[in-house]
């Protein structure tokens, strides 16, 4: 037995343990604890736990583990310190990194002067193109003229005109509602003619609160209301030949006929319109 077994035997004798009480206090196997007390550590899975297990026991027994491998360290097993790597020194490892680094500027030279070629070879087919396709065009409009077939290089006028005769027929299917013209003035009372059809559409909105009174050609009475903003009224005249506004209210009033605003002078608030209409 060595004399470090026996130190640790001793402590454990002192505290009246027996071999498996200590085995259940440090977790370690009863055949190790024998091992260490007999200082046979050839028994032991390696050196570092040869001792781990020797520092284990004596925390246990309550001996001090510094003066332990201070007093015992020749008993102990010996920590092997693992042999240094021969590595090479750093100016060799940064030249060998330099040398297995790609050139990436070489490696895309073959894709430029791939891409360049492409280029110039779609270039001067298209220029070849361009030089064919001009004389046959040529030679096609020089064939049209001498056939008597008119060459038209603004296709644009044609449809132009024909627009143009649109608008025309446009214009005349609006004038077809008639046309107002103011006549003449008489103090609150405002004259205008009518140069329309005999069928006539009235219409009125109001923008505000307003009475108003219409009468036929005859002053019968056809519509007598007051109304207020955002409502409008309608109504057809077939056959007069004109109709009176009694607008109680001028300026919140706007009329229509066939469509056409009559248009006045809405500085005042009581006024008459006269509409007198005119054979075409």
């Amino acid at each position: 037995m060595s004399e470090l077994g026996e130190k640790l035997k001793s402590a454990r004798l002192e505290k009246g343990w027996s071999l498996d009480e200590l085995q259940k206090r440090t977790k370690i196997q009863k055949r190790y604890l024998e091992a260490i007390e007999e200082g046979d550590f050839s028994s032991m899975p390696g050196d570092f736990y040869a001792r781990a297990f020797v520092k284990t026991y004596a925390e246990t027994v309550h001996l001090n583990t510094t003066e332990i491998f201070a007093a015992y360290e020749e008993e102990l097993p010996k920590l092997e310190k693992p042999e240094a790597a021969d590595l090479p020194r750093r100016a060799e490892r940064t030249r060998t990194a330099g040398r297995s680094r790609p050139n990436s500027s070489s490696s895309l030279l073959p894709t430029l002067f791939g891409i360049g070629f492409i280029l110039i070879v779609g270039l001067a087919v298209w220029f070849f193109i361009q030089d064919n396709d001009q004389p046959e065009r040529t030679a096609v409009n020089n064939d049209q003229q001498e056939n008597g077939v008119e060459v038209n290089d603004n296709p644009a006028d044609e449809s132009g005109n024909e627009n143009s005769g649109e608008t025309d027929s446009d214009n005349d299917n609006n004038n077809e509602g008639g046309s107002l013209n103011f006549s003449e003035q008489e103090d609150n009372r405002f004259y205008y003619t009518f140069d329309g059809p005999e069928e006539w559409e009235i219409e009125l909105n109001f923008t505000g609160n307003s009475w108003i009174q219409i009468l036929d050609e005859n002053d019968s009475e056809i519509h007598q209301q007051e109304h207020g903003e955002g409502e409008e009224i309608s109504f057809d005249l077939n056959g007069d030949d004109a109709v009176t506004f009694n607008l109680g209210n001028a300026r919140t009033a706007r009329i229509f006929i066939n469509g056409e605003e009559l248009e006045y002078v809405n500085d005042q608030t009581r006024k008459y319109v006269i509409v007198e209409r005119v054979s075409p």
